[in-house]
């Protein structure tokens, strides 16, 4: 439980630097992630960051590339077409 905490502290320290990432971002999470939970980080990391595009994959959790790769792949790929 500490290091959720722990966690915890260091995404909300970091959230003031979200707004000056200005490249293209995909977000993407798992609705049952119980490590960095959705509703604390992706969420307000898709509106603190410019132009970012949130994906949230129902049904996965926390190691989501490995369990979901084919969603995260279309996330990043959606990005990339939308950037050039």
């Amino acid at each position: 439980m500490r290091r959720i905490l722990l966690l915890r502290a260091f995404v909300t320290g970091q959230a003031p630097r979200l707004s000056m990432i200005n490249l293209p971002t995909a977000i993407v999470a798992g609705d049952l992630d119980r490590i960095v939970w959705t509703s604390l980080h992706s969420y307000s990391s898709a509106r603190a960051i410019p132009n970012a595009r949130l994906a949230i994959i129902a049904g996965a959790g926390h190691l989501i590339h490995y369990a979901e790769p084919d969603a995260v792949i279309a996330a990043v790929t959606d990005v990339a077409r939308r950037s050039q």
